[in-house]
């Protein structure tokens, strides 16, 4: 069920985020989800024409069905459109590297970003397959599916593979955030709203009182994130 606080139009949500203090944005139009292909990346793009805080996503096809047309067409769109971080929405294809592998390795050269919705704890095995196969260096970031026991699956994978980042919109179990960095640093956290799936403001709340020093507050809150984009070479 959409929050109570479903904005239409990216005036609102910038209202509504500098009411809570949150300046800058990497925003997934809703429309991606129904619109997953080119006319979504499109209509994203435009949305977010007048507002340079709200930075767009665009989502990805199988290469092979020339929906998004050809790789280097693909990538050259986002150059024009400033576009510098990609969604899988796996709904209808297989997330795997017979699938997207030529595009996965122009990601790993390009240090562009994917990110992922895990919307079910199954989830899990499908994104464990995906890094065991893709090319050393993918750089992906997954919100989680639920509150409860997700470090179990997780922290391995944080372990194992330097370049998968997880966005903290439901990170809402009190002392996750200092038993995390404690162990492991700040760098593989992006704090993220998961607006307007979840309210924006508990997600700020839980991250602002989590206990941990100043830096690493701010790196979680946008220096990560805005490190990884400045990064991105199209």
């Amino acid at each position: 069920m959409p929050s109570p606080l479903w904005v239409p139009d990216a005036a609102e949500l910038v209202a509504l985020y500098d009411e809570l203090g949150i300046g800058r944005a990497l925003v997934a139009h809703a429309c991606l989800t129904e619109m997953n292909g080119p006319a979504g990346n499109a209509r994203a793009v435009d949305a977010l024409h007048d507002y340079p805080q709200l930075l767009p996503t665009w989502s990805i096809l199988p290469p092979q069905t020339g929906e998004m047309g050809t790789i280097p067409e693909f990538l050259a769109g986002m150059r024009a459109a400033g576009v510098r971080a990609l969604w899988a929405i796996p709904d209808g294809y297989l997330l795997n590297m017979l699938t997207f592998g030529p595009l996965f390795e122009e990601l790993v050269a390009r240090k562009i970003p994917l990110f992922l919705r895990l919307a079910r704890l199954e989830s899990w095995e499908t994104l464990t397959n995906l890094l065991a196969e893709a090319p050393a260096g993918l750089r992906m970031a997954v919100t989680l599916p639920s509150v409860w026991g997700q470090e179990r699956y997780f922290r391995p994978l944080l372990e194992r593979y330097p370049g998968l980042h997880v966005i903290t919109s439901l990170f809402m179990v009190a002392g996750a955030y200092q038993s995390h960095v404690d162990r492991y640093g700040a760098r593989q956290l992006l704090f993220g709203t998961d607006f307007p799936n979840q309210q924006p403001g508990g997600a700020l709340l839980m991250l602002l009182h989590s206990g941990l020093q100043d830096a690493e507050i701010a790196a979680i809150a946008g220096g990560n994130l805005q490190l990884m984009l400045e990064e991105v070479r199209l």
